[in-house]
């Protein structure tokens, strides 16, 4: 059967409640001010009481959907280390030719180090991808030897895709060039956006 997963949401925040609290405040001073009827109390009152019900409702939807986003995106992580190096390698491919690209798969004997090169609008790209664990951080060194390479082929961008995650130095080093780092979470999202049912994909790849 195949596993379908929603795209996982980012983390937000919310002014719903504190707006809530707010209109709370307003109309008990109203109250105390203009001090209205007993029937217009009561009719005030049980407004107020459904606009914070449906707020602390609200919340509590938006807390769980977060939760969820977040198990979603560990069982994609975890998809993730279930796929060989090669199967991996492949699915990036995929992934980029959704993008519009034109990939060549370079293979172990790749040019300066380069798994996949990139055409699209007459321009080259060339990516490196790298199946680590996710909680391994690439430091600078790696995305130097990219940039480098990406110069000597002459290419026009260089993409570094991995599962792992970068250190504050790599992405600020990368910042200002025509590099683009995707980290584990990126990928993830970048996947479902195209096809929920990628692990799928990856799999019958592999078959």
């Amino acid at each position: 059967m195949s596993r379908r997963r929603r795209r996982y949401y980012r983390k937000q925040s919310s002014p719903g409640n504190a707006l809530a609290v707010l209109a709370a405040l307003v109309v008990l001073a109203g109250l105390v001010v203009f001090k209205p009827s007993g029937a217009t109390i009561v009719t005030v009152l049980a407004v107020l009481a459904a606009v914070l019900i449906i707020a602390v409702a609200v919340s509590v939807f938006r807390r769980k959907r977060r939760q969820s986003s977040l198990w979603l995106a560990a069982i994609a992580m975890s998809d993730l280390a279930t796929i060989d190096d090669r199967a991996f390698e492949k699915l990036i491919g995929w992934l980029f030719e959704h993008w519009g690209y034109d990939v060549t798969v370079t293979g172990k004997t790749g040019d300066h180090g380069l798994d996949l090169v990139l055409k699209k609008d007459g321009a080259t790209a060339v990516a490196q991808v790298k199946h680590y664990r996710a909680d391994k951080k690439i430091g600078e060194p790696p995305i130097r030897d990219l940039y480098g390479s990406m110069l000597k082929v002459k290419a026009d961008k260089g993409f570094f895709v991995t599962t792992a995650g970068y250190t504050a130095a790599a992405r600020s080093w990368a910042k200002g060039l025509p590099l683009e780092l995707i980290d584990g979470p990126g990928l993830v999202e970048a996947l479902d956006e195209v096809d929920p049912s990628w692990f799928d994909i990856a799999r019958s790849r592999v078959l």
